[in-house]
């Protein structure tokens, strides 16, 4: 709403130039006159997911070289005045097939974030630097999931929505979040078709979708 606008990308040069890895971010007041990019971590990074809510505050999501194989998923959040990584890993993505992220924020800067994890699909909630232990979407959490979309409105009430397979065909499945009572069970079938993709969600401030 004060009209900053923050850049985050990730870099890798395969050991070629290691001053350039990392997750860097610039910021700019002006749309002219840009910060010196800083890293958020130094570390190969790629796949960043940025989401910024209405008080400035900011959270950012990526997969960084793991230090024993793999590229963990993690976090980082911007308070309005300094970015800090949080040092707990997300999801080991040992198998290089996890992650996948997507990501809303409230107008707090609180949020929900999913990613795949094992082919399903699993969401945490984002208080400032914690998050909570992901937990599966779908009753099925090793399901062949390749499609997901979340949203989130200013309130906090929040959407998650992905396709699942379901007796050789594909179904568009929905479960939503509120704060004061979490979770709820998966949708029924919102429809069912052959292929399912190109999913996107939206929810407006009566908890709408």
């Amino acid at each position: 709403t004060n009209g900053k606008v923050i850049v985050v990308w990730g870099q890798n040069s395969s050991g070629s130039t290691p001053s350039t890895d990392g997750l860097w971010v610039s910021q700019t007041t002006d749309g002219l006159a840009w910060s010196p990019a800083a890293p958020i971590t130094p570390d190969p990074s790629f796949g960043a997911v940025l989401a910024v809510a209405r008080n400035g505050s900011a959270h950012v999501v990526y997969s960084k070289q793991g230090k024993t194989g793999g590229w963990p998923l993690f976090t980082a959040y911007y308070d309005g005045r300094a970015w800090k990584e949080n040092t707990a890993t997300l999801d080991e993505n040992s198998n290089y097939t996890d992650s996948n992220p997507r990501l809303a924020l409230n107008a707090s800067g609180d949020g929900l974030l999913v990613f795949r994890r094992n082919w399903g699909i699993v969401a945490t909630v984002l208080t400032g630097q914690t998050f909570t232990p992901p937990i599966a979407m779908d009753s099925d959490e090793d399901a062949s999931v390749y499609e997901a979309a979340v949203a989130m409105n200013r309130k906090g009430q929040g959407l998650v929505v992905w396709s699942s397979p379901s007796s050789g065909s594909e179904a568009l499945l929905a479960r939503t979040y509120t704060p004061a009572v979490g979770w709820s069970s998966p949708s029924p079938p919102i429809v069912t078709s052959e292929t399912i993709g190109a999913i996107a969600a939206a929810l407006d401030e009566q908890g709408m979708a």
